[in-house]
């Protein structure tokens, strides 16, 4: 993969962004299977236990965590080699989108009184442009 920095110095903006349309095609299409994943078990928690919110983000999110790395490694950035820094950056974004999967859930479910479904699909949405942005400019990058 072509590095995004190198890439806009090299290519100029133009290149850039018909690179991160090819990217973001197959990143939208692993982001709509893991957002079904983390959605239908977030769903499961919030209706149907006594988990509090913060732990069934917590599940869902963890199980959604595994599938979309190796999916957007393999499949989207097509990146082979295993690499620690990598890892380590996916991590600190999981932990970015996880901070902000709760606040959304919390602003959701406590302060616009919405469905446990809508709070779902809205962290899910948040977690998607954030995670997409992240990793296209720092998570894969060489």
């Amino acid at each position: 993969m072509v590095n995004a920095r190198s890439a806009s110095f090299i290519y100029g903006s133009a290149t850039l962004l018909i690179l991160m349309k090819r990217i973001f095609g197959r990143y939208l299409l692993v982001g709509l299977v893991n957002t079904l994943i983390y959605s239908c078990i977030l769903w499961l928690f919030l209706s149907h236990s006594v988990v509090p919110y913060p732990l069934s983000v917590a599940f869902a999110f963890l199980i959604a965590m595994v599938f979309q790395y190796l999916a957007n490694k393999y499949f989207t950035f097509r990146i082979i080699p295993i690499s620690l820094r990598e890892i380590f950056r996916y991590l600190l974004a999981a932990l970015l989108n996880y901070a902000a999967s709760v606040l959304v859930i919390w602003a959701s479910l406590d302060l616009f009184k919405t469905s446990t479904l809508l709070a779902s699909l809205f962290s899910a949405a948040t977690s998607a442009f954030l995670g997409f942005t992240v990793s296209f400019f720092w998570v894969y990058q060489k």
